[in-house]
């Protein structure tokens, strides 16, 4: 179809101004289409041709002739594969749609390219690609070669095996998790990751490039990569569920009530530690306290009561916490003085002596020395009852379960004897009335807190003054008295009358040297008692 062919007039002969008419549809009625001895025509379909002589003096009868146009090859409209995805070495069915084969033309496939490689003809092929390929195929024949149409036959890549899996944890506590990671490895189309526990193939648990587990109990985990085109090795990881401590029980304590700053152990009791864990140790609260230490026990000095905690602690959280409450013992504090009955005494009395201020501690009492502080024991109490033989010092203090306090003293002074006076004196007896004279005593010398003391009416009656000398204005005759007078009370008395002389006295009676005599006899007659005047 449209391609040329020569048509020419073999025999007869061309009268006198005669030529070749070319007619096609008809002789002489159809269309002319040219003169002369031949002609090219290029017909699109079977086509007659006419031809006959025209001139002067005739038109001779036509001859034809039949040009057979042979059908063209119409390209294809597409390849089409089926499968047009297959695994390596599967088969896929090639196959031309549309278009038409001209005369002698067959269907031609190749690959590479079109016209390239050749593969076979017909309308269908069978492949087996390895990899992805491109066929094409188009019509060849007698009038024409088509154009190419092509189909690509996609050939998945097989999946790999991972080359390893990570974690974001590989040994947890249990109830937590870890997200397990494929590293390396290559999906082929149409697959994914598939992941197992316990073997490969086993206990299917998800799919994709990472899952998140949370076993209960140490466990291995299987990842391969399944697809259309295979099924990969498996690789595997363990991941380890740590195990957990328990609780303790109670806690041990070697004092359960110490004095400030002494020591007690504590020591866990019960519980059990898991690897990696420890016990830690708080004051204040269960965690949330001061961190005192750790380890199974430690030693402790609380100033105040105080309750601590344990508990154990590590990768897996902690446990509850025991605890133990450690009391604290009073301290006793100093005395401030020691108050007494009195602070001199005489040989025999007795004084009391008490304590006063300080405070006493738990299981503390007074405890009473003399001759120094801790030294001879005399008693215990808030006060005891003395009579030291001489001028001691006494001392007190609390002494209890959590050690001693200071001392604090008093002195007790024992009066000595002292000796009565010797006499009572007067510088001049016999003197008037309001006229002064002197009066003293003769003796030892007094200790300090004794003092000569004068009385009249009787020892120890009316005291007139004191001091080894004493003026005196009696307006009569008067009997006086002195004694040594102190903190040991008073001595045995010395006295002296001194006399007053106020006008005559009279006198007893008249005494006669001799009474009874005769007469003219002489006797001497004296006063009994009385004085005069001044």
């Amino acid at each position: 179809a449209g391609l040329p062919t020569t048509l020419s007039i073999s025999g007869g002969f061309l009268g006198t101004g005669a030529d070749w008419y070319w007619y096609s549809g008809g002789c002489g009625a159809g269309t002319a289409i040219g003169n002369g001895s031949s002609i090219i025509v290029s017909p699109s379909t079977t086509t007659t041709y006419f031809v006959r002589a025209e001139g002067t003096c005739n038109t001779t009868n036509c001859v034809s002739i039949t040009i057979l146009v042979e059908s063209l090859s119409t390209t294809p409209a597409a390849a089409i594969g089926s499968p047009a995805t297959v695994c390596p070495g599967n088969l896929s069915i090639l196959s031309v749609a549309g278009g038409t084969l001209g005369a002698g033309a067959s269907w031609n496939w190749y690959s590479t390219s079109c016209g390239g490689t050749f593969l076979s003809s017909g309308p269908t092929l069978a492949v087996n690609p390895l990899i992805t390929t491109t066929y094409f195929v188009r019509a060849e024949g007698t009038c024409n070669t088509t154009a190419c149409v092509s189909v690509t036959i996609t050939v998945d890549e097989l999946s790999a095996s991972a080359g390893n899996i990570s974690s974001s944890a590989s040994s947890i506590c249990p109830g937590g998790n870890t997200t397990l990671d494929v590293v390396g490895g290559f999906l082929g189309p149409g697959a994914n990751w598939e992941w197992y526990s316990n073997s490969c193939g086993g206990i299917y648990e998800g799919s994709g490039t990472s899952i998140t587990v949370s076993p209960a109990t140490t466990t291995t985990y299987y990842v391969r990569a399944e697809g259309p085109c295979n099924t990969t090795t498996c690789f595997s990881t363990t991941i380890i569920v740590d195990p957990i401590s328990t609780a303790p029980t109670f806690v041990n304590a070697t004092n359960l009530n110490v004095c400030p700053g002494s020591l007690s152990t504590l020591t866990v009791s019960g519980g059990v530690l898991a690897p990696g864990d420890n016990w830690f140790w708080y004051a204040g609260g269960c965690g949330f306290g001061t961190i005192i230490g750790s380890g199974n026990s430690i030693n402790v000095s609380p100033t105040s009561p105080t309750t601590y905690f344990v508990r154990a602690e590590g990768i897996c959280g902690t446990t509850t916490c025991a605890s133990v409450s450690i009391d604290i013992d009073q301290t006793s504090t100093d005395p401030a003085s020691i108050i007494t009955s009195a602070t001199s005494i005489c040989l025999g009395q007795s004084a009391v002596l008490t304590v006063s201020g300080g405070s006493l501690g738990t299981g503390a009492n007074w405890s009473w020395y003399s001759s120094s502080c801790g030294g001879s024991l005399l008693g215990s109490g808030n006060s005891i009852s003395v009579a030291p033989s001489a001028t001691t010092t006494y001392f007190v203090r609390a002494e209890g379960t959590c050690g001693n306090s200071n001392c604090v003293q008093i002195t007790i002074d024992v009066g000595a004897g002292v000796p009565a006076p010797t006499s009572a004196n007067v510088s001049v007896n016999g003197i008037c009335p309001n006229e002064t004279t002197e009066l003293y005593v003769t003796g030892s010398p007094l200790p300090s807190a004794y003092t000569w003391v004068w009385y009249t009416g009787s020892c120890g009656a009316v005291p007139i003054g004191i001091g080894d000398t004493l003026n005196i204005n009696p307006v009569e005759t008067t009997t006086y008295y002195v004694a040594a007078v102190g903190t040991c009370g008073m001595t045995s008395c010395e006295e002296i009358t001194v006399n007053v002389i106020d006008g005559s006295i009279p006198a007893n009676g008249i005494i006669s040297s001799n009474n009874g005599f005769c007469e003219g006899e002489s006797a001497i007659l004296s006063i009994d008692g009385g004085y005069l005047s001044a």
